[in-house]
């Protein structure tokens, strides 16, 4: 089987005005060595243009900067060899801003496998317009169902559920 899992390292790999942290990285890629994981879906990596987070020999790391509501960052560190050359990162179908999505390619009769790395904001945070948090739910909802019609979907990140308040 395949193993995934996600962290949400809070800006912890790439601050916005510094190069990667090396720890970080490394802390990362030791975990996923750690717990065996095929991949790892990274929140709010920080990672800006220029700032490209490197994997090492056993895995690559995939990112996009301008994922997750606000720009905040995502990305995967996949496991090189068999399972890397299956992998397509940044679907062009996919509607959801706040999602970065990864197709492994599945083998014989083995569907493919649909990952979301997903980051939503606290409803009401600083900066997140009212509506953001519900819109982005509602393209993640979408691309769910428009995925779900193609193989198997798994949703891995942060959607910060604290979204209302009593009034």
């Amino acid at each position: 089987g395949m193993e995934a899992a996600g962290w949400n390292v809070r800006k912890g790999i790439a601050a916005a005005d510094a190069a990667p942290q090396p720890c970080k990285t490394l802390e990362l890629l030791d975990t996923i060595r750690t717990r065996a994981l095929d991949i790892l879906a990274v929140q709010e990596t920080g990672e800006g243009p220029g700032r490209a987070v490197r994997g090492d020999a056993t895995y690559t790391w995939y990112a996009d900067s301008r994922a997750g509501v606000g720009g905040h960052g995502l990305g995967f560190f996949v496991r090189a060899g068999g399972l890397q050359d299956r992998v397509a990162v940044g679907l062009p179908d996919a509607t959801c801003a706040a999602c970065l999505w990864l197709r492994v390619e599945g083998a014989g009769r083995t569907p493919d496998l649909y990952i979301a790395n997903v980051y939503l904001p606290v409803s009401g945070a600083a900066g997140a317009p009212a509506a953001a948090y519900t819109d982005a739910l509602d393209a993640l909802m979408n691309d769910t169902l428009h995925f779900a019609g193609k193989g198997l979907v798994v949703l891995l990140g942060d959607l910060n559920p604290r979204v209302g308040c009593a009034t």
